[in-house]
């Protein structure tokens, strides 16, 4: 048997002991060291037709413990990280869906770093297209993605980086985890600036974004669209902000924009392993410079307790549970 957290049906959790999760063929079992907490967490629920406990959480890492039959990449003893139910003493991870942990980083920046390093590279490489001195905006910047997708865009070659936020006391932490950038980071308080005009001000013609990673959804539609340039792309990757808004067709269609809609919930286990593969190809030695801001470690019996911390929303980076 081993300790989980265990989603219900109606969206609770609670930590039980339940037998460890089978291995299949071409999957490797992980003990957990550490699991990021994600936005996601707070909206999952259980299916009731789906058999047996459902455990929580969406990314892990820890040491490969057993490996199936099928498996050749991986050994006992292996460190790695990837996506998929973390918030137990055990987990499995298909062989192709594991990343190794960079050298240097701890148990708790590893377990925070899969979700935000895949949705990062996913929206900005390939979805967004994203090419070398272009101005990109990220909205929700001091979420995990927020920082990650900030750093990357910089690392990647934007010419400059807009981070947006809602919370002018998060300023300073935004810029202090992002980090050093070979190009311009500027953080916007969209409460108290205007973001249209502050990303128009910081684009070479004034003409706006060429890509904008959305981390909110509904309520910075508007103001995103008005903020691309013409031809921009605009990587729906959240819905903090809500779900349904009204689009000015027309506008878009000026603009000739992209919208496009992100998530990995609809994902074949082959596409899923396409964007690690996609991932560990561009950025390769390079993983260690995405280490994750470590906002907050809860134990496994304190979930409830880091869902609320999260819910609170006055944290900047990553919160992490650890079995």
């Amino acid at each position: 048997m081993m300790r989980a957290a265990v989603l219900g049906t109606d969206g609770s959790v609670t930590v039980q002991d339940v037998a460890p999760p089978p291995l299949a063929a071409d999957q490797v079992l992980v003990r957990v060291r550490a699991a990021g907490l994600n936005r996601a967490d707070l909206a999952a629920r259980a299916s009731s037709a789906q058999p047996g406990p459902v455990i929580a959480g969406l990314e892990l890492a820890g040491e490969v413990d057993m490996v199936g039959p099928q498996v050749s990449r991986w050994r006992p003893g292996d460190k790695v990280m990837g996506r998929g139910s973390g918030f137990a003493e055990l987990a499995v991870l298909g062989e192709a869906d594991a990343l190794p942990v960079p050298d240097g980083l701890s148990w708790e920046e590893a377990g925070a770093m899969p979700v935000t390093l895949l949705t990062a590279h996913d929206a900005l490489v390939t979805n967004g297209r994203l090419q070398p001195g272009q101005l990109v905006v990220v909205n929700a910047g001091s979420s995990g993605v927020g920082i990650c997708a900030a750093r990357m865009a910089g690392i990647l070659g934007a010419g400059t980086v807009i981070s947006a936020t809602t919370s002018g006391s998060k300023v300073a932490a935004i810029r202090d985890a992002v980090g050093p950038l070979p190009c311009p980071l500027v953080v916007v308080d969209v409460a108290g600036d205007d973001f249209v005009a502050a990303v128009r001000g910081r684009s070479d013609d004034g003409q706006g974004a060429h890509l904008i990673i959305d981390n909110v959804g509904a309520s910075v539609l508007a103001d995103n669209i008005a903020a691309a340039r013409v031809t921009g792309r605009i990587v729906q990757v959240g819905r903090l902000g809500g779900r349904r808004a009204e689009i000015d067709l027309d506008e878009l269609a000026r603009k000739r924009l992209t919208l496009v809609g992100v998530t990995f919930r609809t994902r074949s286990q082959a596409e899923g392993a396409e964007v690690v593969r996609r991932c560990l190809e561009d950025l390769g030695d390079q993983l260690p410079l995405f280490r994750p801001r470590i906002d907050h470690v809860f134990p496994l019996g304190q979930i409830l307790d880091a869902r609320a911390a999260m819910q609170r929303n006055e944290h900047v980076g990553k919160i992490v549970i650890v079995p």
